[in-house]
């Protein structure tokens, strides 16, 4: 692939990452799963946009966080809450360095819901919690 495609196929895909983010709600409501892949692929173009143009990386930063927000939302599954915990055990101090406030907020719902009662929290999901907490 030569370099100039490349940037279109990267362009391409930002493209189809923030419509997904603008339509996040009505996405959710129809597949959950295509919102959590949707929400992963956010995390992981970050990446590789912050190589290519930091600019650019940059617009994906609010997405990232009020995705991550709608996956702890009290509408969600025991899937949203593994999706979390994995995004923020994998990519927890890039957030931190980015905004720690909200990561702080995030935490605390993550908190809050290893307290909770809910349903949808196992032992599993409680203990990846716990370990993002005290990272």
């Amino acid at each position: 692939m030569t370099n100039s495609s490349g940037m279109a196929l990267s362009s391409c895909v930002l493209a189809l990452l923030l419509n997904d983010y603008r339509n996040r709600l009505e996405v959710r409501n129809r597949s959950r799963l295509m919102f959590r892949n949707s929400v992963k692929c956010i995390f992981e173009m970050y990446v590789v946009f912050l190589q290519i143009d930091s600019c650019v990386a940059k617009c994906l930063v609010k997405p990232m966080f009020k995705c991550l927000d709608i996956l702890i939302d009290d509408n969600s599954d025991s899937e949203d809450f593994l999706a979390m915990g994995v995004l923020m055990t994998d990519h927890g101090s890039v957030l931190n360095n980015l905004n720690s406030y909200l990561v702080d907020k995030l935490i605390v719902k993550m908190r809050s819901k290893i307290c909770s009662d809910d349903e949808q929290m196992n032992g599993y999901i409680r203990r990846i919690f716990l370990h993002v907490s005290f990272l």
